[in-house]
């Protein structure tokens, strides 16, 4: 008791002489980064009014054998990295921005703050698009945003990309048949419809069946606390600004 009135003495002291920034900006520089990360996830949730935090393992949720073999666990996207990434790519807001394997949702929240008019989602797990689909609802009271969301129960495998999906968002979230059959399904749609499209796959254990199609190259990398993203860029022949 002794130890803690002393940490508050000197608390209230630094505040008095320096004010409450500088006080924070003390307490900030003796976490752990371990603690600050999980201050950062713990402030975006409470500051949204959403809960995309907390990690869900496979065998949490209700997939089929088949799919669970497949499937990897549900964590958030950080954000930081995230902008780093848009950054680093610069897309077109009018494109459609493509959560496959959505989970939560962190990452439509994510696009939508970004400034993209439309964004989808696309998850397997029917528990797991129930929350995303809170989350997004919450996140548009709260803020006033009024892109256009739509949240897609379905297997990416079977996803049929509209003509004007031009961001694929990637957060390590199945394994290479999954991943196959969906970039088959992508280059299809390029052809039938020419255009610039980029994909941004997290941890690319599988990235061998992105760098086997010609017209992906990859245009990017980023490491961040952990995680590392590869960035693909498809440009159709036909496509402004194509190859």
């Amino acid at each position: 008791m002794q130890r803690a009135n002393g940490i508050v003495a000197r608390a209230r002291i630094h505040i008095r002489q320096r004010g409450v920034k500088s006080f924070a900006r003390a307490v900030v520089r003796r976490m752990t980064v371990k603690k600050l990360a999980a201050l950062q996830e713990f402030l975006f949730d409470a500051a949204r009014g959403t809960e995309t935090r907390e990690n869900i393992e496979v065998d949490e949720l209700s997939f089929d054998a088949v799919h669970a073999a497949s499937a990897y666990r549900y964590e958030p996207t950080r954000r930081d990295a995230f902008v780093r990434l848009m950054r680093t790519i610069s897309p077109p807001m009018q494109a459609r921005f493509v959560d496959v394997g959505c989970g939560k949702g962190r990452a439509v929240l994510l696009a939508i703050e970004h400034g993209f008019e439309r964004v989808v989602g696309i998850e397997l797990s029917s528990e797991l698009c129930a929350i995303a689909r809170r989350n997004v609802a919450a996140y548009q009271s709260r803020t006033k945003r009024t892109a256009q969301v739509e949240i897609i129960e379905g297997d990416a495998a079977e996803y049929v990309p509209a003509a004007d999906d031009c961001v694929f968002y990637l957060f390590n979230p199945f394994g290479r048949v999954i991943l196959s059959r969906l970039i088959a399904n992508i280059v299809q749609s390029c052809e039938r419809h020419p255009r610039k499209v980029w994909i941004v796959y997290c941890n690319p254990r599988h990235r061998d069946v992105i760098d086997e199609v010609p017209r992906f190259s990859p245009i990017a990398t980023l490491a961040h606390r952990g995680a590392h993203f590869l960035v693909y860029v498809y440009a159709s022949d036909l496509a402004p600004g194509g190859r």
